[in-house]
Parts: structure tokens; C-alpha cells; sequence
């Protein structure tokens, strides 16, 4: 879709990004905190605020999940790659200065492609990782902190996965993110 994405609607969407990368930084620092020191006043709030299996099934045992968990950077993902993105594919001229950053051509190193389909540039990663994230298609192997985003096109026999790991999938949304603020607000970024 050719057309242009407002100055301020923009704007806005960069802003509710940076403020998702900024709590998903926040409830690191958070949680690195918490683990140096247990038992503490954020152990007490984690209490009060804990899911019980009561709630969810027929028990007490209470969830206690680490603050920065795998649903932090799907959450930031889903913001970043299909919300944000979704936005400035309306604004064809902003899109094509994105996919053509020379920092956005690869995905990180470690990271593996599997499948019928042949991913060739960043538009075909972000595609994939898009639908991924938009059609629920997302797993973690918690072993190895790895997620893996799965998408088939009806067209394809077979499904196409991207493999990558946790911390790489968050320097690959910050990556994106500040190629977009970068192209939208030259010399803002520091």
C-alpha cells in the first residue's frame, strides 16, 4: 500500500515502542536486583501480585515467573514487527529506506532458517517473523532460550522456521526500531 504514514502518528508509535523497550529494560534491572538481594520488598510485591494455580486450575501453588520472561520480548516483538510495521508499510518511501538500511540486511549470526521457502533480504525475514508473531505461530525452547517463528504460505508445502535466540531477537527489535527512528527523525538517536 503506497500512501503516507502521518508525521504525529508516527511519532506516537515510536514513542509507545521506545517506552515497551524501556520497560522491558526496566524489569531486567528489576529483576537482576531482586535476585542479589532475596526476600526483599520486591519479593513481597511478586507475592501480592502472583497468579495461584487457584486461579488458574484447583490448587495454591503460586506462579512466580522472573520478571523479564519469554512473554516480554513476544510482546515487544508483536509491537515492533507487526504493529509498528503494519504502520509504515503505509508509507511506502519510509518502508524502502527501512529494508534497505545496511544494518537491517542480516539477521544475527547464530540465527537459523529452515524450510521450502528461500528467505532472501530483510523484507522475507520480517515477513516471516510478522506472521509468525500475528498468527500465534511462536514456540520457546526454554532449554536454550531459543524461538523459533514458523509461517507456511498457503502456496507452500511445507513450513519455513526462524530460529533465534532470546537476547538476539531483542538486539534484532532494537535494531529495527532505531532504523526507523533514525530514518523518520535523522540525529535524534543517540
Amino acid at each position: 500500500m503506497n500512501g503516507t504514514i502521518s508525521e504525529e502518528d508516527l511519532k506516537d508509535k515510536l514513542h509507545f515502542v521506545r517506552l515497551a523497550i524501556f520497560n522491558a529494560r526496566l524489569l531486567g534491572a528489576v529483576n537482576a536486583e531482586a535476585t542479589s538481594n532475596p526476600g526483599g520488598v520486591f519479593d513481597q510485591i511478586v507475592e501480592r501480585v502472583s497468579v495461584s494455580q487457584q486461579d488458574l486450575f484447583d490448587g495454591h501453588i503460586p506462579l512466580r515467573p522472573c520478571l523479564l520472561n519469554q512473554s516480554v520480548p513476544l510482546s515487544l516483538g508483536y509491537l515492533t514487527f507487526v504493529w509498528l510495521r503494519e504502520a509504515i508499510k503505509k508509507d511506502g518511501k519510509l518502508e524502502a529506506k527501512v529494508i534497505s538500511c545496511e544494518s537491517m540486511q542480516s539477521l544475527p549470526e547464530d540465527c537459523r532458517c529452515e524450510g521450502e521457502r528461500k528467505l532472501e533480504g530483510v523484507g522475507s525475514y520480517l515477513r516471516l517473523i510478522r506472521n509468525a508473531l500475528s498468527h500465534g505461530a511462536v514456540k520457546l525452547r526454554e532449554k536454550e532460550m531459543i524461538f523459533v517463528f514458523a509461517d507456511r504460505a498457503p502456496s507452500e508445502k511445507d513450513v519455513t522456521r526462524i530460529s533465534i535466540s532470546w537476547r538476539d531477537f531483542e538486539k534484532y527489535q532494537d535494531r529495527y526500531f532505531r532504523v526507523i527512528f533514525d530514518r523518520a527523525y535523522p540525529g535524534l538517536m543517540p
